[in-house]
């Protein structure tokens, strides 16, 4: 078996359980060398191919040297990852290998908030009391049904980014401020207990489930989320209740039904009162299993514990330290390193294991830094915990990547222009001239135009300047398409009807605001600013916020009409002589539709009214 990791560390403790193991990875680490000193074969991408690859196990499944090492190795390869995509899924299909996940839709299926909760109410399986509507829908009223204080949840996420604690209507609007309001999210009452996390694997023999974890939450030197996991406490001999392991039995049968097969995760609340509510499945292969694999391989504990240092920034950051992996002790106040090791079966009691990234590693917000693992509960004895977090973090220095631009520096009254039509990016792409075009579509925020008001320049990086049009929206662009130009307005008005004729049949394109390629939102950014002269955002969920709330009855020329699709995906139109103008992905085109012919594939959500100066 192949497993493909980003990071090494999610891989410790597999070779325990599977001899014959295999590993491919993305970073390099000090650990890779300690894995093959242990007689594990590790292909890491850094160290041999030495090119930048996006951190996906999709993206190093399709590089020409993983794919000929792989078959190398051997003859039909059976690949495991952390998570399966069906892009993952046609990769293995493609070159005819076999893949030791489940199906991809069952991940989605399990790991879904919204569909698992409906699972669990099909199997009679307890939740929490919840309601289930668009996040525009959700009133206070909803809240105060539930309680007053509930927790908000969108379908997906990762360590409690996606989970909100609402106890106020003030915590509502801020959610809603800050995301879409097509959202369709769980809103579910507040239960106060333990939250616990049981793996489990479904084999040819049946359901097999492991130890019993309590989560640990709310350290916010370790998780910004207040709702984010910060690690978990195993119990050897933790027995499960009757109800709960009558609930995973009746996950796992259904699961098995399904047709899944392998590892999962379940999270539980179990109250004061022993009461048992299931929260969550993670259909796949668990943040804690390599910690599960290696207390299974020692046996002889009690209690164990694992801590996870996240980067809590709003970015990604650079990590600068001299730290080993290995077992430590405190002593006089600073880390000492008693033994170089990777493996908790070389711990002893008042010693704790560190597993750390390499120094000068690139980590994305929320991923991790770092791990400390004890054979004891650590938080418990929050003051050494406490402790070791601090001494850790003032070890390993942390420096925000240079792709970001501290607003603090912004250069003040430069301004630029270009002579053709530039696509303005997310961020800057290193080989730009050698990406193929489906690569930029997928980086492009918006396109900027000769013809339009100059753009300012904030800063720059190597080879890009960091721009902000006039509608404010910022990006990357390369710095030899710029001229340097003194700030200008030279807005051309036309007539509604002259706009609308020319724009029609104009093709779609993901990002674009052009008769000669435009998306739904910049079609109508351009719609005000050609006949009104009115600079409005680019982005459809920042022109939402624009004008007021109206009536289908009360629909006029001009007016906004937001979209919904069956996917749930966002759309917008506008609305002039009884059609809705929209760029269609579906038609490839800009085209204009009545209300009842764009009702065959979208639900509308809202209407607005812009205010015209």
């Amino acid at each position: 078996m192949i497993f493909i990791t980003i990071d090494i560390t999610r891989a410790i403790g597999l070779e325990l359980k599977y001899p014959d193991l295999k590993l491919i990875c993305l970073y390099q680490s000090p650990i890779i060398d300690s894995l093959r000193e242990k007689g594990v074969d590790v292909f890491c991408i850094e160290e041999q191919i030495k090119k930048d690859v996006k951190p996906s196990s999709a993206s190093i499944l399709s590089l020409k040297e993983v794919k000929e090492w792989i078959e190398s190795q051997e003859s039909n390869p059976g690949i495991l990852v952390f998570k399966p995509t069906a892009k993952i899924e046609a990769i293995i299909r493609h070159n005819g290998w076999k893949l030791f996940n489940s199906p991809a839709e069952l991940n989605r299926l399990y790991e879904d908030k919204i569909s698992f909760n409906e699972i669990c109410s099909q199997l009679d399986i307890k939740t929490p009391r919840s309601i289930i509507k668009q996040l525009i829908a959700i009133s206070w009223k909803d809240i105060h049904s539930l309680g007053g204080r509930t927790i908000l949840q969108l379908r997906r996420g990762h360590a409690g980014e996606t989970s909100f604690l609402i106890t106020s209507e003030a915590d509502l609007k801020k959610i809603k401020s800050e995301l879409s309001d097509n959202h369709l999210v769980k809103l579910s009452e507040f239960i106060t207990g333990d939250t616990l996390t049981v793996n489990c694997e479904i084999q040819d023999d049946g359901l097999h489930i492991g130890y019993l974890m309590k989560q640990i939450a709310g350290i916010p030197e370790l998780n910004s989320s207040k709702l984010g996991t910060c690690g978990v406490v195993a119990q050897k001999e933790g027995k499960l209740p009757k109800e709960m392991k009558a609930g995973i039995q009746k996950l796992g049968k259904n699961m098995q039904k399904n047709g899944y097969k392998g590892i999962f995760g379940v999270d539980i609340i179990q109250t004061e009162k022993d009461e048992i509510f299931f929260i969550e499945c993670n259909a796949r292969f668990t943040a804690t299993m390599s910690f599960h694999n290696q207390l299974e391989h020692r046996q002889s504990f009690a209690e164990a514990s694992q801590i996870i240092i996240r980067n809590t920034e709003n970015e990604g950051i650079i990590i600068d330290h001299s730290l080993k992996s290995g077992i430590y002790i405190i002593h006089d106040g600073v880390l000492k390193l008693v033994k170089e090791s990777i493996h908790l079966s070389d711990l002893s009691s008042g010693e704790f294991l560190i597993l750390i990234r390499p120094s000068k590693s690139s980590v994305s917000s929320g991923l991790e830094i770092a791990y400390i693992q004890a054979l004891e509960p650590l938080v418990n004895y929050l003051n050494q915990l406490h402790e070791i977090i601090q001494i850790l973090k003032n070890d390993v220095k942390i420096r925000i990547k240079s792709s970001y631009i501290n607003p603090d520096n912004f250069w003040k009254n430069e301004f630029g222009g270009v002579n053709n039509l530039t696509d303005l990016l997310r961020k800057p792409i290193k080989n730009f001239k050698n990406i193929n075009s489906r690569a930029i579509s997928r980086n492009r925020q918006t396109q900027l135009l000769p013809n339009e008001p100059s753009f300012r320049l904030l800063n720059q990086e190597k080879d890009y300047y960091l721009v902000e049009k006039f509608d404010g929206t910022k990006g990357w662009i390369p710095k030899n398409l710029v001229t340097r130009v003194k700030n200008e307005e030279n807005i051309k008005k036309m007539e509604t009807a002259e706009f609308l004729k020319t724009w029609e049949n104009a093709p779609y394109l993901w990002g674009g605001i052009t008769k000669k390629g435009t998306d739904c939102s910049g079609f109508v950014q351009q719609f005000f600013l050609q006949t009104n002269g009115q600079i409005i955002p680019k982005h459809s969920q920042d022109q939402k916020k624009l004008g007021q709330n109206i009536s289908q009855n009360d629909l006029q020329n001009s007016d906004l009409v937001f979209l919904q699709n069956k996917k749930g995906d966002s759309h917008i139109g506008i609305f002039y002589e009884n059609m809705i103008w929209h760029a269609c992905l579906k038609f490839k085109k800009v085209i204009a539709q009545t209300i009842q012919e764009i009702q065959n594939d979208y639900d509308i959500t809202e209407m607005r009214r812009l205010i015209v100066d």
